[in-house]
């Protein structure tokens, strides 16, 4: 649990200080924990502290309904921009990503 917090943490001090998160490996990587995610691979990218949040949300119906269509309708608004995996999202982030 330090771990994931520490991570969700470095996440919210890069994003605060407008940082770049595009293509850049993450210092901090969250450690797996078998019996939460035991499929859990980490990518050294943003996508890995996305990952272990849906672990933390309290609410599955918030998390499902709210921020996966979040963060779908970003990558449709910049698709021409960037690119999911340079981010560490794989073809299938909405399936992995639901609670």
């Amino acid at each position: 649990m330090n771990s994931w917090l520490e991570c969700i943490n470095y996440l919210r001090n890069m994003s605060a200080h407008y940082m770049r998160l595009y293509k850049i490996n993450m210092q901090k990587t969250p450690t797996s924990c078998k019996k939460l995610c035991p499929d859990f691979k980490p990518t050294n990218k943003v996508y890995d502290i996305i990952y272990i949040m849906k672990f933390m949300m309290p609410d599955a119906d918030e998390w499902n309904n709210y921020v996966i269509p979040n963060i779908s309708a970003m990558w449709e608004e910049y698709k021409d921009y960037v690119s999911f995996s340079d981010y560490g999202f794989s073809a299938d982030w909405e399936r992995n990503l639901k609670i």
